[in-house]
């Protein structure tokens, strides 16, 4: 068979989930910029849905980039469920970066996102995160995390209209 009939003759290779991850994670909460906005939450499940299927456990990252969907969904106290389900597994020499990771999403990931939206949606969403985050941080003690984070930080961003 001529070599150029055979290019339409094999089957394309089959892309391993970790490959797909990979594709996808462009796409996620906070990402860099892509043909999809930062904060959109169909590309971060999709990811969440390969992720699940390769590892039994949450990452740091995963496990954040799932609260931070929530959060945009309305879903605080879920997004606090899962920052909970990771204090849980996370191993001890790697819970102060769990803090880190807190402490930003306080106080860089709002900006961020809001920075990135439509003018016309940046006004509904920072109601949403205003809200939510400090619903999501107030909600890990009653679950027994200790968060030590500065909400203040959120109340004085002013790259967040009110």
């Amino acid at each position: 068979m001529p070599l150029e009939n055979q290019r339409f003759t094999e089957k394309p290779k089959e892309t391993s989930s970790r490959a797909k991850i990979q594709e996808t994670e462009s796409c996620s909460v906070d990402s860099t910029p892509t043909s999809k906005p930062r904060g959109d939450t169909e590309s971060l499940w999709k990811t969440e849905k390969l992720r699940s299927e390769l590892m039994k456990q949450h990452t740091l990252v995963s496990a954040f980039s799932c609260a931070k969907g929530l959060i945009l969904e309305g879903k605080p106290l879920d997004a606090a469920a899962i920052i909970q389900l990771l204090d849980q597994t996370l191993p001890d020499t790697k819970k102060s970066g769990m803090v880190v990771e807190l402490q930003k999403l306080v106080n860089e990931w709002p900006v961020s996102v809001v920075k990135h939206q439509k003018e016309e949606n940046r006004k509904a969403l920072a109601a949403v995160l205003k809200s939510g985050i400090p619903a999501m941080v107030n909600g890990l003690p009653n679950m027994g995390v200790e968060a030590n984070v500065n909400l203040e930080d959120l109340a004085i961003k002013e790259g967040i209209p009110c």
